[in-house]
């Protein structure tokens, strides 16, 4: 899992329905301490290496074009993953942490006119800066569960709309509505959540509560 990066760093994503894998950190460069650096995600495989795309870049920004460390420039490192935020280091040897999913791009991220509403089961919540992060199970027409990841508002948001790390738990059912990712994967950015028959936050009568209000 050795990275060369050079300049901006580029998160590819799939195009595809594939399940969103639950999220597995990557603590040391090797992997573990043993040094083996095998992950057991597969959500990746040579099946479907061709339909990755782009999702976002991060520009480090941090290279001056002249002077005498100006011009082109590399450096190789391996990433670290710890609760989701991916950490690196930049050619100017500054660390830097970035969270994936949630990131400050709604509308570039999000389809805000494609509603969405589903039944769901929590698998893990992620409660943490600077967007909490839901991961639940939806079963589609054809009986095939299929791994889904929801983002909500800031912790100090979702606290003041009575939300908390507690609220929710790995086995609770629910309905989300929110909205869909563009690029057809599992991820949603959640409007709101009920959960047996009562509002655990957002109105699900109201379009676009977290997007109009709270966002």
């Amino acid at each position: 899992m050795r990275t060369k990066w050079c300049g901006p760093l580029v998160l590819m994503m799939g195009c595809t329905t594939t399940p969103a894998a639950p999220p597995v950190d990557w603590r040391v460069a090797g992997g573990d301490p043993g040094n083996t650096r095998f992950s057991p995600l597969d959500q990746i495989n040579t099946t479907n290496v061709p339909q990755l795309r782009v999702a976002w870049v991060y520009h480090t920004g941090d290279m001056p074009a002249h002077g005498p460390w100006g011009g082109p420039s590399e450096i190789q490192a391996t990433p670290i993953v710890i609760g989701g935020v991916l950490y690196t280091t930049t050619p100017a040897l500054a660390v830097v942490a970035l969270r994936a999913v949630a990131h400050h791009g709604t509308s570039a991220s999000y389809d805000l006119n494609k509603q969405w509403t589903k039944d769901a089961v929590v698998t893990s919540f992620h409660y943490a800066n600077p967007h909490p992060q839901l991961f639940f199970d939806v079963t589609d027409d054809k009986g095939t569960v299929v791994h889904w990841v929801g983002e909500l508002s800031s912790p100090s948001t979702m606290l003041a709309a009575g939300m908390s790390r507690t609220t929710l738990k790995a086995g609770d059912e629910i309905v989300i509505k929110g909205k869909s990712g563009k690029a057809e994967n599992p991820v949603i950015l959640i409007d709101s959540i009920v959960k047996d028959g009562k509002p655990v936050v957002g109105d699900p009568n109201v379009e676009g509560r977290f997007i109009n209000d709270t966002r």
